[in-house]
């Protein structure tokens, strides 16, 4: 299986062999083997090719390093991105504290404001309106108007007649009770 050599790789000293005339020679005894070189020159050799057995020592400090140096990398950047989303989830827990202060403000405002006492002194100290003098109430069951306090349903008393307007708030127990059953 061993080629011959070509003429122009041969040793000057040697006449060229021509293709036709080339035979096999052992492995031991093929030109250019120093064990055994036809016509005694010596300076060629057959160089065996290169061994793929294991990866050299350098090849696996350099792979091991490689490695290592892309984990390190990825570490950091991994430490990197949680500490930017845990500076954007402080933010945002500041926030919703933030959020939640202001609804309960505003929650109280709405109770004040909602209270009847706010609602009397702001409909006669801003809109002008006053208490009546008297309460008039209307029945659309029999036409007639009577005037007096209302009972539990709305309704005028059995007996009519005038009943003084409570001032501010001072009968909003009564008046609750009274409109509890009532839209």
């Amino acid at each position: 299986m061993t080629e011959p050599i070509p003429a122009s790789h041969s040793a000057p000293s040697e006449p060229a062999i021509a293709p036709q005339a080339a035979q096999a020679v052992p492995a031991g005894e093929r030109w250019g083997d120093e064990r055994s070189t036809p016509g005694g020159t010596g300076h060629l050799r057959v160089v065996e090719p290169k061994r793929r057995g294991r990866p050299s020592a350098r090849f696996l400090f350099l792979a091991a390093s490689s490695v290592v140096l892309a984990v390190a990398f990825g570490l950091v950047y991994l430490h990197v991105v949680m500490a930017q989303r845990q500076f954007r989830l402080d933010d945002l827990n500041t926030r919703v504290a933030q959020e939640q202060a202001q609804y309960q403000q505003l929650r109280l405002q709405v109770a004040q404001l909602s209270s009847p006492q706010q609602i009397i002194s702001t409909a006669e100290g801003k809109l002008g309106m006053r208490q009546p003098n008297s309460v008039s109430y209307l029945s659309p069951r029999s036409g007639s108007v009577s005037t007096g306090a209302p009972r539990l349903h709305g309704g005028p008393e059995p007996g009519g007649g005038v009943v003084p307007a409570p001032q501010g708030d001072a009968n909003w127990p009564a008046i609750k009770a009274d409109l509890a059953g009532s839209p």
